[in-house]
């Protein structure tokens, strides 16, 4: 399935609510925010100007193709009389997050090689790094600062976009990986 980001001009709460209401009349809706999924919205010149007061507030909302069509046409309808505007509209190509795992007994190792191994099919790795170390008790010695044990892995998760972020809800929960928020490539106009 298809994914496109909007941005929506308004402030958050009401823009969420107003989504959230339009729902109830949409087929079976996917709809992300990127403020509650880790998505990166903005750049960094958005950013500052938003700090410092000078941005109007756009909220950046992931939908499913199949109700794209009808969310847009609530927002010109109904979305005006609340000073809501669809400023922009892309079609997602992909998505990606950088990952760095850590682990430091054999049980957690085997359990990040369980996830990476239990990937959806359409999910790849950019620039996968790993490095395992086993060390000797005896070689190390009593004080040593090293671990018995050591896995490092670190890479870029790339793939489309609900699977992408499925991935990066699943692996929230793990505290050994340290994740990036998500990017999305969008077809540019």
């Amino acid at each position: 399935m298809e994914y496109h980001e909007l941005v929506v001009e308004g402030p958050y709460l009401l823009v969420k609510g107003f989504v959230e209401g339009s729902a109830n009349c949409l087929d079976d809706p996917e709809i992300f925010f990127s403020k509650e999924e880790n998505i990166e919205r903005e750049t960094l010149n958005e950013k500052l100007k938003e700090w410092l007061g000078f941005a109007e507030t756009l909220v950046h909302i992931v939908v499913d193709e199949k109700n794209l069509e009808k969310l847009t046409e609530f927002f010109k309808k109904r979305g005006e009389k609340f000073g809501l505007e669809i400023k922009s509209e892309l079609k997602i190509l992909s998505a990606s997050f950088e990952f760095k795992m850590e682990a430091f007994t054999p049980k957690h190792g085997k359990k990040m090689k369980k996830l990476l191994a239990e990937l959806p099919p359409t999910i790849t790795i950019a620039g996968k790094e790993e490095e395992e170390k086993v060390h000797d008790v005896e070689e190390r010695g009593i004080y040593t600062p090293d671990h018995p044990y050591e896995l490092n892995i670190k890479g870029t998760i790339v793939g489309p976009f609900k699977e992408v972020v499925e991935t990066h809800r699943k692996w929230k929960e793990f505290s050994l990986i340290i994740l990036e928020n998500i990017k999305l490539t969008l077809e540019e106009t």
